[in-house]
C-alpha cells in the first residue's frame, strides 16, 4: 500500500498471496492492521500493529486503506447511510414507505450493501411499521431514533395521469427532531458513503446532526448530496452549505434550473453543471430527465443516456433507486458509462411497480456483486 496515498499498488506476481494473507489478518486479527509495500525498491513488509501509538493521520491513512481492499476482495460490503427524513406517503386509497434517504438505504441494501438509516420516529404505530419494514427489507435500524412526543412524518402524494408526483409534507414530524450523536459512535468502523437531501435540514435540530456528521467524515467516504427539492423547504444558503460538504451531487432538470436561478448562473446545462462541479470542488455530479435519461459528469469525463421505453405505473423513488446504484457502482469503481446504464436501468425498472421501493429483482441485483 502507498500510504501517500491509501491506494493499493498491485504486482501481478504477488497478488494472490497477498489476498491469501490479507484474509487472514481480516478474519484472524480485525483489530489489527498490516502494512505491505510492493516494490523491489521497497522491503516486502508485513507488520501487526496495534493503531492506538500512530498519529492520527498516518492510522486514518492504513483504516482507509485496508477499508478499500476489504471491498476490492468483496471481504465485506459497502457499508452506506441516508439521513434524514423516514416518513410514509399517504396516496388516497393506501399508504407505502417513504422518504427519500431511506429510499436510498433500502436500494442500497438491496444491491449488495450493508445498509443504515440514521432518522427519527414517533412512538406511534407508523414508526413500529416503518421499523419493521426497513428490518425485513434488510437495512440496519440500529441509529433510528424514536421519539415520545412528535408523530412519525407523513406526506400526502397524488399522481397526475402521467404518474408524476405532487406532494403535501406535514409541517413537523419525528424526523425534524434528529439529534445530534458523533460520527465514530454511528460507525466505529468507518462509513463508505452517506446520502442527505435538503427537505431533512428544514427545521434546525436535523439540519445540525446532518452538517455535525458530514463534517466529521473522513475524505475516504463519500459524501452524496441529492438534492430532492419540495415546496419552499430549501434556500440558496441551504444549497451552498450542503454542496460545500458533498462529493457528489444528484438533481433533476427542474431541480437544476431552481439551483442555476438561486446561484446566479446561466448556460447550457453542460456549463451549469461544469460550474457547480468546479465552484464546490465535487467528484461526480449526475442529472436525472425522466423518460429522457441521465448526464453523469465527472471531472474526467461523463456518460450522456437516453432514457428506456417502460410502462410507468408511478416514478414515486425512481431517483432514489438511481442514486443508489449510482453510489454502487461508483463505489465498486465502474466506468461512467457503465454506472448511468445500469442506474437508468433499475429506476426505469422502478417505475413499472407501484411504491418507491419495490425489491429489486436479481438479475439487477446480482450486477453489483
Amino acid at each position: 500500500f502507498d500510504l501517500r496515498t491509501s491506494k493499493c499498488i498491485f504486482d501481478d506476481n504477488v497478488t494472490s498471496k497477498i489476498e491469501e494473507v490479507f484474509f487472514l489478518f481480516v478474519q484472524l486479527a480485525p483489530s489489527t492492521m498490516g502494512c505491505f509495500l510492493l516494490s523491489k525498491k521497497e522491503t516486502i513488509m508485513i507488520a501487526i500493529t496495534g493503531l492506538s501509538g500512530l498519529a492520527p493521520a498516518l492510522r486514518a491513512r492504513i483504516k482507509g486503506a485496508f477499508s478499500y481492499c476489504r471491498r476490492i476482495w468483496n471481504l465485506k460490503p459497502f457499508i452506506v447511510a441516508g439521513i434524514g427524513e423516514v416518513l410514509w406517503d399517504v396516496f388516497p386509497e393506501k399508504e407505502i414507505f417513504g422518504g427519500a434517504p431511506a429510499n436510498f438505504s433500502i436500494h442500497c441494501s438491496g444491491l449488495g450493501a450493508n445498509s443504515f438509516v440514521l432518522g427519527s420516529i414517533g412512538c406511534d404505530s407508523r414508526g413500529l411499521k416503518a421499523l419493521d419494514f426497513l428490518r425485513r427489507r434488510g437495512v440496519n435500524t440500529g441509529l433510528l431514533q424514536q421519539h415520545s412526543e412528535v408523530p412519525t412524518g407523513i406526506v400526502e402524494v397524488n399522481l397526475d395521469p402521467h404518474g408524476q408526483p405532487s406532494y403535501v409534507i406535514e409541517k413537523h414530524s419525528a424526523w425534524d427532531e434528529l439529534l445530534t450523536v458523533e460520527y465514530l459512535d454511528m460507525f466505529p468502523h468507518g462509513v463508505d458513503a452517506v446520502c442527505f437531501g435538503t427537505l431533512a435540514q428544514r427545521n434546525k435540530t436535523t439540519r445540525l446532526a446532518i452538517r455535525s456528521l458530514l463534517s466529521q467524515m473522513p475524505k475516504e467516504s463519500l459524501s452524496v448530496f441529492d438534492i430532492n427539492l419540495r415546496q419552499s423547504y430549501f434556500s440558496r444558503e441551504l444549497i451552498e452549505r450542503s454542496l460545500v460538504l458533498a462529493d457528489v451531487l444528484k438533481l433533476n432538470s427542474e431541480e437544476l434550473k431552481v439551483v442555476s436561478s438561486l446561484l446566479g448562473l446561466s448556460g447550457s446545462i453542460e456549463t451549469l453543471l461544469r460550474v457547480i462541479m468546479n465552484d464546490f470542488e465535487l467528484q461526480l455530479i449526475a442529472l436525472t430527465r425522466g423518460k429522457d435519461g441521465a448526464f453523469l459528469m465527472s471531472k474526467k469525463g461523463g456518460s450522456d443516456r437516453g432514457g428506456l421505453d417502460v410502462d410507468v405505473i408511478d416514478t414515486v423513488g425512481a431517483g432514489d433507486a438511481y442514486t443508489s446504484a449510482l453510489v454502487m457502482g461508483y463505489l465498486n469503481r465502474w466506468s461512467m458509462e457503465k454506472i448511468n446504464l445500469t442506474a437508468i436501468e433499475i429506476s426505469a425498472w422502478v417505475c413499472t411497480r407501484e411504491g418507491a421501493v419495490p425489491e429489486i429483482p436479481k438479475e439487477l441485483a446480482d450486477l453489483f456483486r
